[in-house]
């Protein structure tokens, strides 16, 4: 970018940065601004600090402003050190061997006062990173790519394809009872038959239900049939009695007691609601874990910060953080900003990190990226 295209930019993010109605707009600004080298950067960082009606607004640009001077007075030693002194890059973590820039993001060494190897005359102190799941250890050391999150995306997978495979299920049942009560209400004639058997299906959620067994004869064939009655139905099924049954002209395998051929109208509902609840939860999970299983292929590191963290106990008694994170996108310093969740009963109480604590980033593009 030349320098009139950049000033252009700078002036533009300084407007959004103290103009914007939108506090979160203020602040995604000030957080791109902080990678241009112009003196309107601190301007309008102290302006932030000092006047900005949000009080989130006025400690980031606080401390944006307290990072930029402690890096300028400190980029005269960085500059003065040996060019092959290793550095570690503060924008994507990556470790150098000496360059002026970056290998992995092309940061200026000078913006990036961190070496792994510290000059003993430059006393440092390097603030860790905070790991949102504890257990992506691991992958932030590069021993493995599997994601924490993942074995227990696996676990839920499988659990909501057996529930919409119920719901198929149920749904099919559903589809036969609709078919047999339109073959029957269309064209159908009583015949007697003979109550078979009767039977009760007690359930612990549903309670008891009632069942008939008949039998009955039709176009010189006999037929034997099963359904669902209700209580008073079912104490004047006995064995043996005679009972009128409707057989659909069109199959006549297909029949009801006589004057119990109703629409299944509550097994469409439950058909509905089951599949609208397993359905879009497991096409969830599915991608979920698909978008997991591509940052664990494809994924590379780099470092952000954390721009908000809350902490609260569930229903459950379990301490769960909600974490608003930003990074800069190596490739094109585009600022991205996410959200990560986590179960954390270790910081229970404990307390939490500040704003600007930095944290590990996986990333693939702009729109695929986790805070490990």
């Amino acid at each position: 970018m030349d320098r009139s295209s950049e000033a252009r930019t700078v002036k533009e993010l300084g407007l959004k940065a103290l103009k914007d109605p939108d506090a979160n707009i203020r602040k995604q600004a000030l957080l791109e601004l902080r990678h241009y080298d112009h003196a309107i950067v601190d301007d309008v960082l102290e302006r932030a600090s000092q006047k900005d009606r949000d009080r989130e607004v006025r400690d980031l640009a606080k401390n944006l402003l307290t990072k930029r001077r402690i890096e300028a007075k400190s980029s005269t030693s960085i500059t003065d050190a040996s060019a092959k002194d290793p550095w570690q890059c503060l924008n994507c973590g990556s470790p150098n061997d000496g360059a002026a820039t970056c290998r992995a993001c092309g940061s200026d060494r000078q913006a990036s006062p961190q070496p792994i190897a510290e000059a003993e005359d430059v006393p440092r102190k390097k603030q860790p990173v905070f790991l949102v799941n504890p257990q992506n250890q691991k992958v932030l050391e590069g021993k493995t790519r599997h994601l924490a999150d993942s074995g227990s995306m696996g676990c839920a997978l499988v659990v909501m394809v057996l529930f919409a495979a119920a719901g198929v299920l149920v749904g099919a049942f559903a589809l036969t009872q609709v078919r047999e009560f339109i073959l029957i209400n269309r064209a159908h004639q009583v015949v007697e038959g003979v109550y078979t058997n009767r039977r009760i299906s007690s359930d612990s959620d549903s309670g008891d239900s009632y069942y008939v067994a008949y039998r009955y004869r039709f176009a010189e064939a006999e037929y034997t049939s099963e359904q669902s009655v209700s209580w008073e139905r079912y104490n004047q099924a006995e064995v043996g009695l005679g009972v009128a049954v409707e057989v659909a002209l069109d199959d006549p395998a297909v029949s009801r007691i006589a004057g119990t051929n109703e629409f299944p109208l509550f097994l469409i509902g439950f058909t509905l609601c089951w599949n609208g609840f397993s359905w879009p939860i497991m096409v969830s999970v599915w991608v979920s874990r698909q978008r997991h299983g591509e940052l664990a292929r494809k994924g590379k590191l780099t470092r952000g910060e954390i721009m908000s963290i809350k902490g609260d106990t569930d229903s459950d008694g379990d301490y769960q953080i909600k974490v608003e994170y930003g990074f800069a996108l190596p490739e094109t310093k585009q600022f991205i900003t996410g959200h990560a969740n986590a179960q954390r009963n270790d910081l229970r109480s404990e307390s939490l990190p500040e704003r600007g604590t930095p944290i590990a980033v996986l990333y693939v593009d702009h729109a695929r990226h986790a805070a490990l």
